[in-house]
């Protein structure tokens, strides 16, 4: 029996290409696992190992524009001087 006491969260699907592209862009495994820590509430897969494709598959939105914090985000974990000065870019160019 379900208990409606307890709140349910629908998640978004995205297309298994939207998928494929971000993991090519950024060069990962789709079958590698990471853990996510959160110091707050979330709505990601907190606490256990999951992989790259199942965070990108079913607990975010792809398809969204990226926001200037969700790209600041980006820039303070980039190491790659060509991706810093993309991401750097970007900020200026909505500035």
């Amino acid at each position: 029996m379900l208990n409606f006491s307890k709140h349910a969260k629908i998640l978004p699907l995205n297309p298994p290409e939207y998928t494929r592209r971000v993991l090519s862009r950024f060069k990962v495994s789709p079958q590698q696992q990471i853990m996510i820590n959160a110091s707050g509430p979330t709505t990601l897969p907190a606490g256990w190992q999951v992989s790259h494709v199942d965070v990108l598959g079913g607990f975010v939105k792809i398809g969204q524009p990226a926001t200037k914090r969700n790209i600041s985000t980006l820039l303070e974990f980039a190491k790659d001087p060509t991706d810093r000065s993309a991401l750097q870019s970007m900020l200026a160019d909505d500035a």
